[in-house]
Formats: C-alpha cells, structure tokens, sequence
C-alpha cells in the first residue's frame, strides 16, 4: 500500500434520507402552492355575496392570496435558515396546530349580529345589469327582515350625464324599526318574490337577475 493510498478518502455511501430530499421538498412545495389556489377561487366564492360580485373583489382576493404564498416562502426560508432542523420542525408543527384551530374556513357573522336595536341596515342596489332588489328582499325574509326600496326618479341621460338612477334597499326587523321613512316620497315595502330564494354563501344565480332586468322576467 501507498502513501497515496492511505490519503485517499474513504468514499461514504450517501443515505436514502439525503438522496430524496430533493424530491420530498419539491413536492411539499407543489402541494402547498396546490392547497393554496384550490381554497382560492372556494373562499373567494364565499365573501362574494357580502362583498359583491365586481371584479375588484376578485382582484383583491387574488392579490391577498399571493401575497400569502409570498408571505409562506418567506416564511419557509427564514426558518430553515435561522433554525435547525428539529427546532424547525418543532416550531411549524406549533404553527399548524394553532392554524389547525381556525378551521373550517369561514367569514365573519354578518351584519344582522351587529345590528343595533332599533336599527337598520342600508343596502346600495343600484346595477345597470342586475335586479337586485327581490334578492335583498329575500335575504331579508329568510332573515325575518322587512324591506323597504327607493329608487332616484331623476330623469338624466346616463351616456351623457355618466350617472345612473341610484337604487337603495332598507332591512329592518320591524316596520317600526324604520320610523317615518315607509311614508315618505318614493319608499315601497318590497315584499319576498315567489320563485326568488335568498342567495348564500353556497347560491347565487346572477343569470335570472340579469334576466329580470334586461326582459323583464
């Protein structure tokens, strides 16, 4: 045996845990990234009726999701960097625990837990493509709301005005609740359209009220 023999090193096989490392994080990645946009478009679709349907809302949902797949890689990266692995492990299993305690996904109560005695609640209806207002009145029915609806009968010229007739609803649990708006000028109580169900979390159907006001039906 050489000199060169014995400075030679000992060629170590590389364990299975190692050699799928890469593996095991690419896909923690992918699943995660996967996770993320499939609760998406499914929590977006909730806030929708409390929001709105416009596409700012869809805007903002896809902004705040990618900034929170940002906000987790920065998140993975620090605390690999920052800590070793068991200590790592440690502290994300605590993290997913306390996650783990806001499921299911869901959005705040509505507005009527928040409605003062005595109070009510003013809806903005006005769309130049959608009947909205026997929907509002059947969210109030199934709430066990009375509605009251005013429309502006100001004639203008919305492509030379660029303004459109503004159009309010009024949800109270009582007519009393109200005051003395039933009697003025131009406030109808809406009573619920039959064939109209109250749109939800999990229902809408936009396609019958564009049809409602665009024929008429």
């Amino acid at each position: 045996m050489t000199s060169l023999d014995t400075m030679a090193p000992l060629a170590r096989p590389i364990p299975a845990a190692l050699r799928s490392a890469p593996v095991l994080f690419a896909a923690t990645l992918f699943v995660s990234a996967l996770l993320l946009f499939a609760v998406q478009p499914m929590f977006t679709k909730m806030v929708l009726p409390r929001l709105g349907g416009s596409p700012s809302v869809w805007s903002v949902a896809m902004v705040a999701f990618q900034t929170f797949l940002f906000i987790g890689y920065v998140y993975a990266h620090v605390l690999t960097r920052a800590l070793p692995p068991r200590r790592a492990a440690m502290v994300h299993f605590g993290f997913l625990a306390v996650v783990a305690a806001s499921l299911p996904l869901g959005i705040a109560a509505g507005y009527l837990t928040r409605l003062a005695p005595n109070g009510a609640i003013v809806v903005h209806i006005s769309n130049r493509h959608m009947e909205l207002a026997s929907v509002v009145a059947a969210v109030g029915a199934a709430e066990g709301l009375v509605a009251y609806v005013k429309q502006d009968d100001q004639v203008n010229d919305f492509l030379s005005d660029y303004r459109a007739n503004a159009k309010v609803a009024v949800l109270a649990k009582s007519v009393a609740d109200l005051g003395d708006l039933p009697s003025c000028a131009g406030w109808r109580r809406f009573e619920p359209v039959p064939g109209i169900a109250s749109w939800t979390d999990d229902y809408s159907d936009v396609l019958r009220a564009i049809l409602r006001l665009k024929l008429g039906n």
